[in-house]
């Protein structure tokens, strides 16, 4: 979807306010003192557009007055805009500004690496030229309870998820451990590996919601802790949790 108006209908104080965190963003050095040329992104993240393993869908605006094109050449990513895929080209009559929305269509990550696209929009204004923004997928599903731990960099990014839990399974006030996390597709399973240890919500989750499923967690009888594994799973991504349970001893 594309939406234009007329640059003239906005005070230029108001449009240099608002290009003023664009990256690409010049004023004619002609006659025309009141000339402007910005393209953006928005929103524009530092980290660019994040998206998870399961994720398949996700957007952004493109911000300017000025035609602009597209290429796109991923082989898990496609580009479009209104319906039609990337090349794009999308002409904007001279004294307006338009928000066009592109629309990413992911696969699902199950390479186990984390994998990056360049999404590259080139200006006709040639003082502003090529604007870029990251598209990353990361290798793992969106847990954010327990904290994740990240080794490695570029494609070997990868990320662990360790849970600690009382060796009674519940905390001295009574409160049951728990995970929580979001999935982007329907049908996401949680299944343990032990008897001993059982979330109460194993499937039914709702896609782009926070979920919070706590953990029915047995009392360790032994002396040794012991672990289990948790493993969510979206859109044929699996990602697991480690959990330790302590011993009556450690305690």
């Amino acid at each position: 979807m594309k939406l234009s108006f007329r640059l003239p209908s906005l005070p230029v104080a108001g449009l240099a306010a608002l290009c003023l965190s664009a990256f690409a963003l010049t004023a004619c050095d002609d006659e025309n003192a009141n000339e402007y040329h910005a393209t953006y992104f928005y929103p524009m993240s530092t980290y660019g557009i994040e998206t998870y393993a399961d994720q398949s869908v996700d957007s952004i605006r493109v911000i300017s007055s000025d035609s602009w094109t597209l290429e796109n050449s991923s082989e898990w990513c496609t580009v479009s805009s209104n319906g039609q895929q990337a090349p794009l080209s999308i002409n904007i009559p001279q004294g307006y500004i338009a928000s066009t929305r592109l629309d990413f269509k992911l696969q699902p990550n199950t390479t186990g690496k984390l994998r990056t696209n360049r999404i590259d929009v080139v200006s006709s204004y040639n003082k502003v030229g090529t604007i870029s923004q990251l598209l990353v997928q990361y290798p793992n599903l969106n847990i954010t309870h327990p904290d994740g731990v990240a080794t490695g960099t570029g494609t070997e990014y990868a990320v662990t998820y360790p849970l600690s839990v009382p060796a009674q399974g519940v905390s001295p006030s009574g409160a049951k451990p728990y995970i929580k996390f979001i999935v982007y597709a329907e049908g996401a399973t949680l299944r343990s590996s032990a008897d001993w240890i059982e979330p109460v919500q194993a499937a039914g989750f709702a896609k782009y919601e926070a979920q919070s499923v706590e953990l029915n967690v047995q009392p360790n009888p032994a002396t040794e802790p012991r672990t289990a594994t948790l493993t969510l799973c979206s859109n044929g991504v699996e990602t697991p949790i480690t959990v330790t349970q302590l011993a009556q001893k450690a305690e």
